[in-house]
């Protein structure tokens, strides 16, 4: 259980004060408000440094693009609306990536601020290219990394697997979110796994957060 505290002890303190907000197609998005004042338990352990661990031999590591793009920042403006004053204080990370094999690769942009991060984790906008322009197809809230893509596809879609929102003792630490005939499953809604020993596929947006944070090197809608 140890390698998921990362991703929620960095959200929890690249969060700060922030709150959570709403989005297209998000099913997260009431779950989002009311898990926001929920605290976090987590144990202290030697991993809380940032460091994402290779899983496997079968999960490889991908890092986040690091050319801002103004077509993918209007994008996570528009779909979450996020006022002028809070631009500066939102932190954004992207990959593309094909998540039906089409060949065609979607925009999958994990977004970090006081309008998509809460305690129970940040948010997600998918979207795809249609007509030279992207499009939000989805998002999702309460994810903290690891964000791995599955090779397994459910109903033509790769399924996706993060930690899962909150550490307590007893609870699986990894949840897969399939996709349905309304998209992504939630995470409140996804299938609770104990490790990553049988998957396949790519972790995405695999980098130090927490370095990111001390250093800038991150993104920004400003």
């Amino acid at each position: 259980m140890k390698k998921l505290i990362y991703g929620i002890v960095v959200g929890t303190l690249i969060f700060g004060i922030m709150g959570c907000s709403n989005g297209i197609n998000n099913k997260d998005n009431k779950e989002s408000k009311e898990n926001n004042n929920t605290a976090v338990a987590y144990e202290d352990n030697e991993n809380t440094s940032g460091e994402l661990d290779k899983f496997n031999a079968n999960i490889e590591n991908e890092y986040s693009e690091k050319e801002k793009n103004t077509d993918i920042e209007k994008l996570i403006i528009d779909t979450f609306e996020i006022s002028d004053d809070v631009k500066k204080d939102t932190k954004y990370y992207y990959n593309y990536v094909d998540l039906n094999n089409d060949g065609v690769d979607e925009l999958f942009t994990y977004v970090i601020g006081p309008s998509t991060t809460g305690t129970g984790g940040s948010s997600v906008l998918i979207a795809e290219k249609q007509n030279n322009s992207w499009t939000v197809k989805q998002t999702l809230n309460l994810i903290n990394q690891p964000i791995i893509i599955s090779d397994n596809l459910e109903n033509g879609m790769k399924e996706i697997i993060v930690s899962n929102s909150y550490v307590q003792e007893g609870t699986e630490p990894y949840v897969k979110l399939k996709y349905t005939a309304d998209g992504y499953q939630s995470v409140n809604e996804g299938e609770a796994i104990s490790n990553l020993d049988d998957i396949k596929g790519v972790q995405i947006i695999s980098d130090d957060l927490a370095e990111d944070l001390q250093s800038e090197n991150y993104l920004t809608l400003e």
